[in-house]
């Protein structure tokens, strides 16, 4: 639920910039958007656009508690994302980052409030597997497409995941 807002202004803004072949700053203008209410939840982020500077990642754990999860087949994103997260005294506390191909993702089934799948990682990841981290009524971007998971027949309502 935090993260869903979160994930479709990031994805919205990201959408904006990359018509105008701007992707960098995608997450400060995010992290600043007043929409964006909600203090914590895991989100996962799969691969970083081109030209995105690694601290506006870390931008999005500012003044709350929200988890980043970041995971790219690039090593070269994955050093320079721990590097951001390092310096600003997030890694791993609120900013987790795992080196791994995104057909498998490093996390529990029903874990993430929300998954974003950069343009970066989106040929190498599956929607099964994206759904598989995600929690009932949780949302994905995949690219340009949206997935929200769908509540399992027999399972209680997922409506208050964090138990207050």
């Amino acid at each position: 639920m935090v993260c869903q807002r979160l994930l479709t202004t990031v994805f919205n803004g990201l959408v904006a910039l990359v018509a105008t072949g701007v992707a960098i700053g995608w997450s400060r203008a995010a992290a600043s958007d007043p929409a964006i209410d909600a203090d914590l939840g895991v989100c996962v982020v799969l691969g970083l656009p081109d030209g995105t500077d690694p601290l506006s990642l870390v931008r999005l754990t500012e003044g709350n508690r929200r988890l980043i999860y970041f995971q790219s087949a690039d090593s070269a994103q994955v050093s320079a994302v721990r590097t951001a997260a390092s310096e600003a005294g997030v890694l791993g506390n609120q900013v987790f980052v795992e080196f791994g191909d995104p057909q498998s993702i490093h996390l529990a089934d029903n874990l993430a409030d929300s998954v974003w799948v950069t343009p970066a990682a989106v040929a190498s990841t599956s929607r099964p597997e994206v759904l598989r981290i995600l929690h009932p009524g949780a949302k994905a971007v995949i690219g340009t497409e949206t997935l929200v998971k769908p509540q399992p027949e027999g399972v209680d309502s997922w409506s208050h995941p964090y138990h207050g």
